[in-house]
Formats: C-alpha cells, structure tokens, sequence
C-alpha cells in the first residue's frame, strides 16, 4: 500500500511516503513558509520512491491542533492532489500522531503502557492535549482534546469522569 502523509501543523514541515514496507522520510526543519517547501518535498519523495501521484492509495494529513497557517496549507495542498487523482484522504489528529509516537518510544524501551497524554504547545501559553488508549496497533483517543494552560494540566483527568475500558477517562 502507498500511503503519503503530510504534516504541517507545526513550524516543521514533514512528509513520510510508505512504499509497502519502505519510508521515505523528507523534514523541513527551517521554520519558515511551508508553502514554499511542502510541493518540493512531496514530489522529492515521490521520485525517491519512484512512484507517481496516481499511484497512492490514500493521502494523509494531519488536521490539527496546531498552526492556523501551517493546517490550511496542508489541507489545501492535500485536497488538490486528492482531487486530482481522485485518492481518498485519512485527517489524523496532531495529538494522535504524539500518542503513536510515544507508543513507538515505550515499545522500543521495552515498556507497556495503557494510555499516554499527548501534549503539544498552542502558544500563547497553553497546551492542546488529550488521553489516547495505546495498547491497539494504533491510539485511540479517550474522551475529547482539551486546550488549557500548563497550570491546568491536573484538571484533564478530573474533567468529567467516567469508567470506559478499566481506565478512568474524560470524556
């Protein structure tokens, strides 16, 4: 299966191509317009991978929490060569692509863990987070994503409590 995945949510641009069991990795770690990279970056993978647009399964993009900017960016540019080519499109939540990410971490530690709780900065001093379920092949989330300030960070377990799946979660 070829899978393309776009995430733009942050001030780094990245996209990851999966070629049945290949990756091809590409980041643009400048900080600067992810307009002017993000085209360059798909088609760089692409030809690394030596596979054409129609040639994709599916287009992932991370749909936010994150940058208003960078999140339009990358929808629009998704939905373009989506359009195109007709290929269906997977949204991904920023805060699951965390929680899998840690997972991966644990799992490589040699640790078991049932839930994570992602974090990202949302500036202006606050933080996007949310509980995710970890113990499938992918997270789930548990409850709803939350924007708080850091100082708030204890409440996002006493929210609205409810017994879900041996955890007790927000929801």
């Amino acid at each position: 299966m070829n899978i393309l995945a776009l995430d733009t949510s942050s001030s780094h641009c990245s996209v990851c191509l999966k070629r049945d069991s290949h990756q091809f990795i590409r980041r643009d770690n400048a900080s600067v317009s992810h307009s002017r990279h993000l085209l360059a970056l798909i088609q760089r993978s692409l030809d690394e991978a030596e596979l054409y647009l129609e040639q994709l399964d599916a287009i992932s993009v991370v749909r936010g929490p994150g940058s208003f900017t960078g999140l339009r960016i990358g929808i629009a540019v998704t939905q373009g060569l989506a359009f195109a080519q007709q290929i269906p499109v997977i949204a991904v939540s920023s805060l699951a692509v965390v929680a899998a990410h840690s997972q991966h971490v644990f799992a490589q530690q040699g640790l078991s863990v049932d839930a994570v709780l992602a974090t990202l900065d949302a500036r202006m001093s606050e933080l996007y987070c949310s509980w995710y379920d970890v113990r499938g092949s992918l997270p789930e989330i548990i409850g709803q994503e939350w924007v708080l300030k850091p100082s708030e960070l204890d409440r996002v377990g006493q929210l609205h409590y409810q017994e879900t799946s041996g955890f007790l979660v927000n929801t």
